[in-house]
């Protein structure tokens, strides 16, 4: 997560293979790939596959976690995927609405759920999970 106040918080997947480049476009089924493993994280996680780890000299400093393997459609074989941003602290959290990335200090609204806490960036955010959920503040 980014020092950004009130930002989307990003999911990121990534691959590594070869792709085809056509009129500024992208595509093939490396692209495929790194698109699904998008899918599966969750805001403000980065994903990787084997094939990124083994690639990449400076995974070396990582202490990748593996999130298990998954099954893509289109995918002949289930690969497995790995948190590299797993172990770092922060002091922003997620709001569980809207997404956007928000510090503590700027919450205008927490709400403690099951031993945690959820911090909301609006109070119409709050609303909507409180509607949602059908809890009460």
């Amino acid at each position: 997560m980014g020092a950004v106040e009130r930002a989307p918080a990003v999911r990121i997947g990534v691959h590594e293979g070869p792709a085809t480049v056509r009129a500024g476009d992208v595509f093939g089924h490396t692209v495929n790939i790194a698109t699904r493993v998008a899918s599966e994280a969750h805001a403000g996680q980065v994903l990787v596959t084997p094939q990124v780890l083994a690639a990449s000299k400076a995974a070396q400093g990582l202490k990748p976690l593996s999130i298990g393997t998954r099954s893509f459609r289109n995918v002949s074989t289930p690969i497995e995927l790995f948190d590299i941003c797993h172990d770092r602290q922060s002091d922003k959290f997620i709001d569980p609405v809207c997404q956007m990335l928000i510090s503590a200090e700027a919450a205008v609204a927490t709400l403690k759920q099951e031993g945690d806490t959820l911090f909301f960036s609006s109070v119409e955010c709050l609303k909507r999970f409180v509607e949602a959920a059908g809890t009460k503040p």
